[in-house]
C-alpha cells in the first residue's frame, strides 16, 4: 500500500478540517439516533455498526486516491451508490439487490476479506467474521448525504481521529468508568505527547491503548520528525516507525479493535495491538536488550478475544510509554497473577522503600555526632525534622525508639547512636505484605490485595522500560498525597528521574463519565539500578528540580464542548524550565542550585520549581 498519508499534500486547511469533522460527527449522531428508534440495534451494536459504515468510507476514499478503483465504484456517494445499485440489478439480474447489499460486498470482500483477494488483507483482522451491515437503504443515504464530500483520507492527514469521534459518541456503551476505563481528551493526549518530545528514533507503547488516540498521535511526532530532518531514505524509515516502533495493547474487546483500526488506517502497525491484560506482559533482561513480550488473549475471557489468542510479538528496548491506565483499586487475586509476578512486585517495592531510607542514615550519623560533640539541646529538634523529612514508618515501634535516642542525648549518651539508628530503620521501613503463604497444601495470598491501577501499570512501565527511557502516565493523586501510598512514592523517586508533575482538575474526565476525579500526569525517565554486594539496590538521587504546574482547563467542557485551555501555555513553560536547567548545568557543569533562577509563573494554570 503506498504512503497515503505522508505522500499527500495538503489540500484543505485546518479550518475546513474542522467543519468536516462537524459532518462527521453529525452523520454518526444521526445514524446513531436512527438505528435506536427504528428498533435496528442500540449500545454497542450500534456502535460497532456506525464504525462499519465510517471504514468503508475511509477504505473507498482510500482507493480512490491510489487509483485502486475509479471514482464511479465509490458507493458512499448517493448517485454512484445508485448506478451500482441498478447496474447489479440490470446487468446481472440481482433484482432483489438492496443498498445494504452493496456495501455488504464492500466491507467482507475489501474488509473482512472472506473472498480471500482484498487488496487490503490486513484489515481482515480488524472486525468479527460474523459482521455485516444492517441500516436499512432510507439510513444508509441519510448517512451517506451528511458525508459523502468529507475525504477521510484528507481529516487523517490532518490528524483527526474519526474513529475518535465515534467512541466519543458511544461512550457510554463501550467503556467501562465502573472499572475505572475512561476515554484521554484530546488536548491532553497531545499535551503529552508535545512534552514527551518524541524523535524518530523511539519506540513506544500504550499498553491501554483505548481508541489508540497516543499511538497515532505518537506516529505522526515521529513521522514528522524524520520529514523535518530531511533523512536520506526518509521513507524507509517512515516504514520502519510504523512497523516496528509503536505498539499497544488493551484489554477490551472494542478498545483493542478501535487500536487496530486506527494503526491500520495510518499506514501500518495493527499487528503490534494485543488484546490482554497488560499487566501479564512478560519482560527480559538480555543485557543489551531489554525484551516485552505480548502473548494476544492473556487474562481475556476466551470468548471475547480479539485475534489468534496464541499470536506473540515482542518489543525489544522500549524508550516512551503514554497512558491513561483504569483508574480506581485492583485487586490481586491468586486466579490471575502468579506467585513469583506477586514476589517480584512486592521485593520491588519493599527495595526501594530501603533503598530511599538508608540515603538518610548518614545525615542522622551526622546530626547525632554533632550531638555528642556540642550537647546542644536543639539537636532534638532537629532530629525531629530529619525523621519527619525521611521516607521513615512512625509506628509505635519507632515512636519508642526515636524517644530513647531523645533521651540518650539528654543524658549525653553516645555510643549506641548507630546502632539505635539500625534499630530505628529497620523497624520503620515501609513494607509491602502482600505474599503467598501455605495453607492445607496449597498457596493462599495474604496481606494487602487493593492497589490503585496507575500504580500496577507504572509497576509494568518500570519493568518494560529500558534505562533511560520516558513514562508519561496519568495517575489518581491518591497516589501522591496519602500515608497509604507512601510506599509507591518512595518507589518512583527511587526508580525514576521526575522531569514533571501536572495537576488536572477533576473536572478533566467529567465529559466521558460524570465522575470528578482528581489526577496528574506524571513524567518520569527510569534510572540506572547499582545493586551492592549484600544484594541492595540504589540508584543516582535526583539533583535537577522538578516542574509542578495546575492546569484548570484543558480545552474541554462537561458537554464535550471547546473550552479554555491552560495546556499550550503550561507546555511553554515545561520547555523554559528545561532550558533553565540545561543552561545552568552547562554554565556549571553539574547543576547548581543556588544559581537556579527560574521563577514561579501564573498562566492560568501555574507552575513553579
Amino acid at each position: 500500500m503506498t504512503n497515503v498519508l505522508e505522500n499527500k499534500e495538503k489540500t484543505i486547511t485546518n479550518e475546513l478540517a474542522n467543519k468536516q469533522m462537524g459532518f462527521v460527527m453529525n452523520a454518526v449522531k444521526g445514524l446513531r439516533q436512527d438505528l435506536y428508534q427504528n428498533d435496528y440495534c442500540t449500545g454497542s451494536a450500534a456502535y460497532r455498526e456506525v464504525v462499519r459504515m465510517l471504514f468503508i468510507k475511509m477504505v473507498l476514499d482510500k482507493e480512490v486516491i491510489e487509483n485502486k478503483i475509479t471514482e464511479k465504484f465509490h458507493v458512499m456517494k448517493r448517485n454512484n451508490l445508485r448506478e451500482v445499485l441498478k447496474e447489479e440489478k440490470t446487468m446481472f439480474g440481482h433484482e432483489n439487490y438492496t443498498e445494504q447489499d452493496i456495501l455488504n460486498d464492500v466491507f467482507k470482500e475489501d474488509i473482512l476479506n472472506l473472498n480471500g483477494d482484498s487488496r487490503y488483507p490486513k484489515y481482515s483482522d480488524l472486525f468479527r467474521k460474523n459482521e455485516e451491515i444492517v441500516s436499512s437503504p432510507e439510513m444508509i443515504y441519510k448517512f451517506i448525504d451528511k458525508i459523502e464530500n468529507v475525504n477521510f483520507i484528507d481529516l487523517m492527514e490532518h490528524g483527526k481521529d474519526i474513529l475518535g469521534v465515534v467512541y466519543e459518541q458511544f461512550i457510554y456503551e463501550v467503556q467501562n468508568p465502573k472499572a475505572g476505563q475512561i476515554f484521554t481528551p484530546t488536548d491532553v493526549v497531545e499535551f503529552m505527547t508535545d512534552i514527551a518530545e518524541i524523535s524518530k528514533d523511539d519506540v513506544v507503547l500504550d499498553f491501554c491503548s483505548g481508541s489508540g488516540r497516543f499511538l497515532t498521535s505518537a506516529m505522526r511526532k515521529m513521522i514528522k520528525d524524520v520529514d523535518e530532518k530531511n533523512e536520506k531514505l526518509s521513507q524507509d524509515k517512515i516504514n520502519e516507525i510504523k512497523k516496528d516502533q509503536v505498539y499497544g495493547a488493551d484489554i477490551g474487546s472494542d478498545p483493542t479493535f478501535n487500536s487496530k483500526r486506527n494503526m491500520a488506517l495510518a499506514g501500518d502497525g495493527s499487528s503490534n495491538i494485543a488484546n490482554m491484560n497488560s499487566l501479564h506482559i512478560s519482560v527480559e533482561d538480555l543485557g543489551e536488550n531489554h525484551i516485552a513480550t505480548f502473548n494476544n488473549g492473556k487474562g481475556v475471557n476466551e470468548r471475547e478475544i480479539v485475534g489468534d489468542k496464541n499470536y506473540k510479538f515482542d518489543i525489544k528496548n522500549c524508550s516512551l510509554i503514554l497512558t491513561n491506565p483504569p483508574f480506581g483499586d485492583l485487586t490481586l487475586n491468586a486466579r490471575n497473577y502468579s506467585k513469583d509476578w506477586i514476589d517480584e512486585m512486592r521485593e520491588t517495592f519493599n527495595k526501594a522503600s530501603w533503598s530511599e531510607l538508608m540515603r538518610w542514615k548518614s545525615d542522622f550519623i551526622e546530626l547525632l555526632n554533632q550531638a555528642n560533640k556540642y550537647k546542644d539541646e536543639n539537636i532534638k529538634n532537629e532530629l525531629e525534622k530529619l525523621i519527619d523529612k525521611a521516607p521513615i514508618d512512625r509506628k509505635k515501634s519507632v515512636k519508642r525508639i526515636i524517644k530513647k535516642i531523645h533521651q540518650d542525648i539528654e543524658n549525653g549518651e553516645s555510643k549506641n547512636h548507630e546502632k539505635m539508628i539500625n534499630k530505628m530503620f529497620n523497624k520503620g521501613k515501609r513494607t509491602v505484605t502482600t505474599k503467598y503463604v501455605e495453607k492445607n497444601e496449597q498457596d493462599k495470598l495474604r496481606g494487602r490485595k487493593n492497589f490503585k491501577g496507575c500504580l500496577m501499570f507504572l509497576y509494568k512501565a518500570y519493568q518494560i522500560l529500558e534505562v533511560g527511557g520516558r513514562v508519561l502516565i496519568v495517575v489518581d493523586d491518591g497516589l501522591l498525597n496519602t500515608d497509604t501510598y507512601a510506599f509507591a512514592r518512595d518507589f518512583i523517586r527511587n526508580k525514576f528521574y521526575i522531569n514533571a508533575i501536572i495537576s488536572l482538575s477533576d473536572k478533566t474526565f467529567y465529559a466521558y463519565s460524570e465522575k470528578t476525579i482528581k489526577t496528574s500526569i506524571l513524567y518520569l525517565e527510569k534510572k540506572e539500578e547499582i545493586v551492592n554486594s549484600e544484594g541492595d539496590i540504589f540508584t543516582k538521587p535526583q539533583e535537577t528540580p522538578v516542574f509542578y504546574a495546575h492546569a484548570e482547563k484543558v480545552g474541554i467542557n462537561s458537554k464535550r464542548g471547546k473550552y479554555e485551555n491552560h495546556l499550550p501555555k503550561i507546555k511553554q513553560g515545561f520547555f523554559d524550565f528545561q532550558q533553565k536547567i540545561n543552561d545552568n548545568i552547562k554554565r556549571n557543569g553539574k547543576f547548581d542550585p543556588d544559581s537556579f533562577d527560574f521563577v514561579e509563573n501564573q498562566i492560568g494554570g501555574s507552575f513553579n520549581e
